[in-house]
């Protein structure tokens, strides 16, 4: 089976396509290392928000 691209990281085969680089590729396994980014825009919800505001409604 034909990967679609190339690890950008290790060299293996690829199948997943990284937004904003480019449009590198990097497998599977160097994806689950790298971690989750967190997202500096992202909307407190009821559930991360300080309980000072949700008391405040």
């Amino acid at each position: 089976m034909n990967a679609p691209g190339t690890c950008v990281d290790c060299g293996n085969e690829a199948y997943i396509q990284l937004a904003g680089e480019n449009q590198a590729m990097i497998c599977a396994h160097c994806f689950a290392t790298r971690g989750r980014p967190k997202r500096a825009d992202a909307t407190p919800t009821r559930e991360t928000a300080p309980a000072q505001a949700r008391s405040a409604k």
